[in-house]
Order: C-alpha cells, then structure tokens, then sequence
C-alpha cells in the first residue's frame, strides 16, 4: 500500500520584521491530506456492504487543518480542532488516520536541533524528547502563488526504517523563498 501526504500552506499570516531586530515571526495554516492509493477490488467484494463502506472510507482523502507558530528559530504546530463528525449508524465502523492527536503539541527549535512532542497517551500526558533528521528536499521548477506568495514545490521521501508503515513514501510541499524561515510543519523543516 503507497501512502503520500501532501502538506499545502493555504494561508500565511502576521508575518512581522523589524528593521532593528531582523525579529520575524508569524503564523501560517496547513492543510494535510493522506490519501491511500488502492487499487481497484474485484466486483464480488464491492456487492458487500461493510466492504463497500470500509473501502469508500479509505479511498476518501483524510484531511485536518494545523497551524505552526513560529519565530525564525523555534515553532509550535498543532491540530485545529474540528467539530464532532456525526456517529456512525450502530454497527457501522468509522476509519479515521490523522498526523498528529487533537491534543498533541510540536515544539521545534531549530538552534539546538530539538523537538518536543506532547501527547496524551492512555489518559497521561507525556513529553518526547528528539532530534531533528536531516532531510534532503528535492526542488522542483514547478510554481504556483499561495495567497501573495510565489511558492515552489519541493518532495522528500523519508528513509524508511526496516518494517516501519509509518513513514509515507513521499511527501510533497509548497515553500516560497520570500519567508527566510526554515521551520515547517510536522517535524519538517530546511526547505530555502
């Protein structure tokens, strides 16, 4: 099964710089989407309903909305909360896959190659420790303008760890130079 997240920027806002401070910080909101690329079942299995519903499911990109606070070294991204889906009819099941908790909270600092995770796990909340990998961005020619940005699409592909399903097989974002902040979304960073 082929995973892929996109991560597009949809809005980049209070965006600050001080003559005298070359102070920047600001506020920018994501849009991720994981989409699972499946192929096509035989007809058989799509005549059965829980099937049929399961499978709808998961060829239906999974979508949040995140926002990353963040200064010229350190940032914060989080989930923006969504209103409660409805339930499903009983005895139907609901697939859900999403990149971060509702309650989780990435910090990032880029000077001392850290990151923070809170999460709640089983009712505890617990702080993970880690560093940063150094990804390798590939930059593409390929434009488009985001709000009053012109922006440049770039692709990573993690190195996989042995019988890791976690890591996508690629991921593809959308940066523009004018913003000289190399922290990102997630735990990615170091684009131009």
């Amino acid at each position: 099964m082929k995973r892929t997240i996109f991560i597009l920027s949809i809005l980049l806002l209070g965006i600050y710089s001080s003559v005298f401070s070359q102070e920047i910080s600001g506020r920018a909101y994501y849009t991720s989407m994981v989409k699972l690329d499946r192929g096509e079942p035989d007809e058989e299995k799509m005549n059965d309903p829980q099937f049929k519903s399961l499978y709808d499911q998961l060829n239906k990109p999974f979508i949040d909305d995140f926002i990353l606070e963040f200064t010229e070294d350190e940032s914060v991204f989080r989930i923006i909360p969504k209103l409660e889906e409805p339930k499903q009819k009983e005895g139907g099941v609901s697939i859900s896959i999403k990149l971060m908790s509702d309650s989780e909270i990435l910090y990032k600092n880029s000077t001392e190659n850290l990151i923070l995770n809170e999460t709640d796990l089983y009712g505890k909340i617990f702080l993970v420790n880690d560093r940063f990998d150094q990804q390798q961005w590939e930059i593409h020619q390929e434009s488009k303008t985001i709000g009053d940005y012109v922006c440049f699409k770039a692709t990573y592909t993690p190195e996989r760890k042995k019988d890791s399903k976690k890591e996508p097989d690629e991921i593809i974002a959308w940066f523009t130079p004018q913003i000289p902040v190399k922290n990102g979304p997630f735990k990615y960073q170091n684009l131009p």
